[in-house]
Formats: structure tokens, sequence, C-alpha cells
């Protein structure tokens, strides 16, 4: 794959949170409107996107059950891993917050990169894959990630009764749950309604990104250095691995395999910022962790561009 395509679609997002960076410093100083913009993301356009997503998606086509098999798989492994290196405390220091957002960024996928690099590399046709992919990783990223901020940074000593309460009652939950219904539900939901909800949401993916942006703080420690490295290795590297083995071992034909590991090659997701600084977690962090991912992926994609273009042939 031509560097181009890849330059195409990770370009923006690095100009965006730089614009984010400069506006923070410069014009929009003042936490608390930041902090609006991150509120108006987590409860109403980050569920819209979500919603749009789900509600007209297609679960008819290629071996549904096989792929779900193989995310939930991978992300159940990527999560004991990380809790493993949590709980042994291989990362010196690392405090609870800070935990949640190597976790996050760890469990969370750009569709937007990974569809354009399936577009190009495998054609237009390869792209209800990604739809099917998306369909499956969005809700159980979501549920792990959320259930895991809320296990890590509820002080309360509250029963499992509370738990699942606050769980269901996230909005990013509620979304999820909503779209999955009516996706499988024989009502239909008019275009008019669905191009509105999708136009919000679209307007999460910018403002998430300037939020991130503003996020970013340029002092690190050696804790921090550590829990980008973890984040960026897990991404980058362990998850589309795991993912290509348990294709593979499930019996996924190659192409197909191909494609799921490189598009979940992909760098973090941005709108996981927002969850962060919402939901108590380590937000500088996990803008530190998603802008540094998105740089190295320069590297990683070309490399797992190349490594599949063998598989595949």
């Amino acid at each position: 794959m031509a560097s181009a395509p890849l330059l195409y679609v990770l370009l923006p997002s690095l100009i965006i949170i730089l614009i984010g960076k400069l506006v923070s410093l410069r014009w929009l100083r003042d936490p608390k409107i930041w902090n609006s913009i991150d509120q108006l993301n987590f409860r109403l356009l980050i569920p819209c996107l979500i919603v749009s997503i789900l509600a007209k998606s297609n679960l008819d086509s290629y071996e549904v059950d096989q792929i779900a098999a193989v995310i939930l798989l991978t992300l159940g492994l990527i999560a004991i891993g990380l809790f493993a290196l949590y709980r042994l405390n291989l990362i010196k220091d690392l405090s609870a917050a800070s935990f949640s957002s190597v976790f996050q960024t760890s469990t969370r996928w750009n569709t937007t990169i990974a569809i354009v690099l399936i577009s190009q590399l495998f054609g237009d046709s390869y792209l209800a894959i990604i739809a099917v992919i998306m369909v499956m990783f969005m809700p159980l990223a979501n549920v792990l990630n959320i259930t895991m901020l809320i296990y890590l940074l509820n002080n309360d000593q509250n029963s499992l009764v509370s738990y699942i309460s606050k769980i269901l009652k996230n909005p990013i939950i509620v979304s999820c749950l909503v779209g999955i219904a009516l996706s499988y539900s024989p009502i239909q939901l008019s275009n008019a309604l669905l191009t509105g909800l999708n136009r919000l949401g679209q307007a999460s993916v910018a403002t998430a990104l300037l939020s991130l942006g503003a996020g970013i703080s340029f002092n690190m420690s050696r804790t921090g250095l550590m829990a980008i490295t973890t984040s960026c290795i897990f991404k980058l590297v362990v998850m589309p691995v795991l993912v290509m083995i348990l294709a593979l071992l499930i019996g996924i034909e190659h192409k197909l395999a191909c494609v799921m590991a490189l598009s979940l090659a992909a760098p973090t997701a941005m709108n996981g910022y927002v969850v962060a600084k919402e939901m108590g977690g380590d937000a500088p962090l996990y803008a530190n962790i998603s802008s540094i991912q998105t740089l190295f992926s320069f590297i990683t994609l070309p490399a797992w561009v190349a490594s599949m273009k063998y598989w595949v042939t």
C-alpha cells in the first residue's frame, strides 16, 4: 500500500489534535468550556453516533458468530494480560486512574482509519466486514471499558446491583443497547431521523479530537512513559497478532482473517478520552497515548500491510 492513503487518513486527526491544543492555550483557556464540550459529547453526540451505526447494521452476512468469538476472545485475553501487569505492579506507581487509560487505549479501535485502510487494500466490497466487526466490537469494548472504569474508580463499597445499575445508566451503554435492539427490530427508523442522528454523531469526531488535543500534557513521568509503551504494544502489536491467530484457529478463511487483523491494527479511538474525563480516568494520559499511538501507526500499519500481503498471497 502506498503511503499517501495512510497519510491521508492519519494526518487530519493529528492536525485537529494540534489545533485543539493551540486553541486551549490561546483562546479557550477556561477548563469549564472543555468540560461542557465533553459533557455534550458523552451524553448526546457519541451516543447518537453509536445508535446511527448500530441501528442500520446488517448482521446476516459473513460468519458473524465466528467474528464475534474472535473479538470476544481477543478483548478477554488483552484484559487479562493488562490486569496481570497492573496487579503484579510491573508498571511501577501506576494509579488506578492511569491504568484505566492504559486499558481503554489498548482495547478501543479507530474505525475511520480501518475503513480507509481496508478500502484501499481490498476494495469497497470488504467494507461490509468492517461493518460487522464494528457492530461486534463497539458494544463489547464499551461494556468492557465502562465496567472496568466503574470497578476501578468507584471508591464506594457498593453492591453488585449498584454496579450493574451504574453500567446500565451509562449513556454509551444505553446507546449500544438501543442500537442493537433497533438492528434486530422490525421497526425501521426514517431516513430523516437516521440522517439527523448521524450528523449529530459525526460532530463528536471533530469535537472529541479538539478536546483530546486540549487535554494533552507535555509533562511526562517515567511511569507515564511506561504506560504509553505498554498501551502501544498491546494495541498496535498484540491485538492484531491475537486476532490473526484466533481467526485462523477458529477456521476463518485466510483473507478474511487478514482483513480482521489489519483493521484492528489501527490505533485507539479518540472518543475514549471523553469517557476517561467524564468517569474519573486519567484523561491527559489518554490524550498522550492516543496521539502517540497515531504517530507510531505510521510505522506499524505499513509493516502489517506488508505481512498481510504475504499471508494473502
